[in-house]
């Protein structure tokens, strides 16, 4: 494909170049076609195959980490780890390629320290998750569940929580600064909901 793709460009130049040479006669389309066969183009076309090769490779390389991402998370939940640094490294490479991690389920995983900011969980199973110290400013938590999550001293400023269910969640320390809260949510015996730092 890179091939094909380089030849089209290169074509296309050599023609636009025959073409203005011409001062764009009608038939300079057709002109000198074998003059696109040169050292000068063939350098070109190298060059120019050689990069979209590398375009389509990198392309290829993030799809195949993302691959191995999911599969962290997903094997670390089907063997019941609560500590997984794969797991933890996983989330943040997805978060940071800007992917999306709604419905995740990662009940009762120790992701302590996780770095995700502004990130998508909508609809995660995060009940019973040690976020201690977590940074999620800015993530979207909408109708994440909670229950029983310890997120002592995590960040959660202008995060979405809106639909979240906070029953029994540890927020000692947590900051929620311009946080949106759920207004529904059942938030029964969470610990300093409203502690902003």
């Amino acid at each position: 494909m890179a091939v094909l793709i380089a030849l089209t460009v290169l074509a296309v130049v050599n023609r636009f170049d025959v073409c203005r040479a011409l001062h764009y006669k009608a038939n300079c389309l057709t002109y000198d076609t074998l003059s696109i066969i040169s050292v000068g183009n063939i350098e070109s076309f190298s060059i120019v195959t050689v990069a979209l090769l590398y375009i389509l490779e990198r392309r290829e390389h993030k799809q195949e980490k993302h691959k191995q991402a999911l599969e962290a998370i997903i094997t670390s939940a089907q063997l019941g780890l609560v500590n997984s640094l794969a797991r933890l490294d996983a989330l943040e490479d997805l978060n940071e390629d800007g992917l999306w991690l709604d419905n995740m389920n990662l009940q009762g995983a120790d992701l302590e320290g996780l770095e995700v900011p502004y990130s998508r969980f909508r609809g995660a199973n995060l009940s019973g998750t040690i976020l201690k110290g977590a940074n999620l400013q800015g993530a979207d938590l909408t109708g994440a569940n909670l229950t029983g999550a310890d997120l002592t001293d995590a960040n959660l400023a202008e995060a979405d929580l809106t639909d979240a269910i906070l029953t029994d969640t540890i927020l000692t320390g947590t900051n929620l600064t311009g946080a949106i809260l759920p207004f529904k949510a059942e938030i029964a015996n969470s610990d300093n909901l409203f502690n902003q730092n």
